[in-house]
């Protein structure tokens, strides 16, 4: 999987984070949970992308701003625009669908054979 991959599963492990019971996440929590999500799905080097980054490609991407909170010690979601979630939901959509074909090629050649089939 690319770096674009691994990339936008990080901003959605973001997310899925801060969205999570729990208002406020310290930065330390966060990052460590960042780590472990994403050995889990295979990535075991440590991206050089910092948080900061992470959080600002979060806001431009999906419209969603988190800041952090000094007096709580930890990061939450701000505000979010309102269109976001039906993109959002889109986009993970996708996204299952893109990490399913990269992750089994019998099931792209099955795709695609079923989609020849239908022209017919």
């Amino acid at each position: 999987m690319g770096s674009r991959t691994e990339g936008l599963q990080r901003l959605l492990v973001i997310i899925n984070k801060l969205k999570g019971k729990k208002r406020y996440i310290p930065a330390r929590e966060l990052k460590r949970y960042i780590a472990e999500a994403m050995e889990m799905r295979g990535y075991s080097g440590k991206s050089g992308r910092t948080l900061e980054r992470d959080i600002d490609d979060i806001q431009s991407l999906f419209g969603i701003t988190i800041a952090y909170a000094k007096r709580e010690q930890g990061y939450y979601i701000k505000e979010e625009d309102e269109n976001i979630p039906e993109r959002y939901g889109q986009l993970l959509q996708n996204f299952d669908l893109l990490n399913a074909l990269e992750g089994d090629t019998n099931l792209s050649t099955t795709v695609r054979c079923r989609a020849n089939v239908c022209r017919c």
